[in-house]
């Protein structure tokens, strides 16, 4: 945790500030939240949490992440995952489980998944790839890129275009011009609609 203020004694003061919250929200359902302290003009609170889970194959839990904010990483969850963040990076490496994003101003990079893939909105770069089941990518600003994929693949509204690469499956695209799309290795058919599903 990094703080930022007028005077030594204000910095140290922010920096004490700062709580983190186990709330248990319902029977067997907790939730962690980060209190930070309140700013004034000119002053930054900086918070870096690092959860570290215990590996254990017979473990297998929903995990929902809520943050307005900075950026999210994660690696190697086993589980159905959420993620909605407003602001900063989000990246996903090796989960096994349903993914479910929602990213605001930041880019999205989503690396090996054994599970379902559905990313909304975001106005950053969007590249996924490695993922062994279905993939739903809806209104995206920036670049686009989708690789490497066993499943069906649907894209929405992608402003920008797409690049998609080595599917093993149908492709659909709503609101693509085909002029903005390179669409290279599909094994199965490539379709462009018009409108919204």
């Amino acid at each position: 945790m990094v703080s930022r203020a007028v005077g030594l004694d204000r910095a140290r003061e922010l920096a004490s500030g700062v709580r983190v919250v186990l709330d248990n929200t319902a029977p067997g359902r907790y939730r962690a939240r980060i209190i930070e302290p309140q700013l004034q003009e000119r002053e930054e609170c900086l918070i870096d949490l690092k959860v570290t889970l215990p590996a254990d194959d017979s473990v297998d839990f929903d995990l929902d992440i809520q943050d307005s904010d900075g950026s999210i990483a994660i690696e190697g969850f086993k589980g159905n995952l959420s993620i909605t963040s407003l602001k900063g990076a989000i990246e996903i490496f090796q989960a096994v489980g349903n993914v479910d994003v929602s990213s605001g101003t930041g880019p999205c990079n989503v690396i090996g998944v054994e599970g379902s893939l559905k990313i909304r909105d975001g106005a950053g770069a969007c590249r996924v790839s490695e993922i062994t089941g279905p993939i739903e990518i809806w209104g995206r600003e920036g670049e686009l890129e989708v690789r490497y994929v066993t499943g069906e693949v649907l894209l929405i509204d992608g402003r920008d275009g797409a690049t998609v690469q080595s599917i093993e499956g149908d492709v659909t695209l709503f609101g693509f011009d085909p002029a903005s799309c390179v669409i290279e290795g599909v094994s199965g058919s490539v379709l462009y609609k018009t409108g919204a599903p």
